[in-house]
């Protein structure tokens, strides 16, 4: 189709050559295109829901152990939130897997306990001492995935706020250790 001499080829021969190779694209393409539609209509939809919990916290940016202790303290809340009691009452309040009336309560906090994810949401900060990039931990997103919106919003949510209470309820505890280290050590000082 190219002749030696000229290396460079015009529309027209390039229109040549795809009328040529039409049906061994259609015949390879097609098929494979079919698949893909196919399987996309074919799969269940899921839906996610998600909430964003911020950490408010007075830290400078090249502050790494609180970036450290943020993370611990969102995989701990995480399994204090996402306990068989919680998961359980958000099953039956929010009647969530109804149609799998042949699983058990405990298949159905295991399917729940999938389909809940918690994640590190992370801000870019210039470091003012070395003057690079990095993450800093500024909060973490709690999501559901359901089949249906109104289901993925009513867990989301339900869980949002079990995190909420959680890290007031941590929150109290700690303030509570706090005050009675101080009143230990003021009776101390008295004496």
């Amino acid at each position: 189709v190219f002749s030696m001499n000229n290396t460079e080829a015009n529309f027209s021969e390039v229109g040549i050559v795809l009328k040529r190779q039409l049906k061994v694209i259609v015949y390879t393409s097609g098929p494979v295109l079919a698949l893909i539609v196919g399987i996309a209509l074919g799969l269940p939809d899921v839906y996610r829901s998600t909430g964003v919990i911020r950490i408010d916290q007075d830290v400078k940016a090249e502050n790494r152990a609180v970036d450290t202790y943020a993370e611990y303290y969102v995989q701990t809340l995480t399994g204090q939130v996402f306990t068989d009691e919680n998961l359980g009452s958000w099953i039956d309040e929010h009647d969530v897997y109804a149609e799998e009336s042949d699983w058990s309560d405990a298949e159905k906090r295991s399917v729940m306990s999938d389909n809940l994810k918690t994640e590190i949401v992370a801000t870019t900060v210039i470091d003012p001492r070395s003057g690079r990039e990095r993450d800093v931990v500024t909060g973490f997103e709690v999501s559901f995935d359901s089949r249906t919106p109104e289901m993925a919003h009513a867990v989301a949510g339900a869980a949002v706020e079990a995190f909420i209470v959680e890290n007031r309820r941590s929150r109290e505890a700690q303030g509570a250790e706090e005050i009675e280290f101080f009143k230990t050590e003021v009776e101390g000082y008295r004496a």
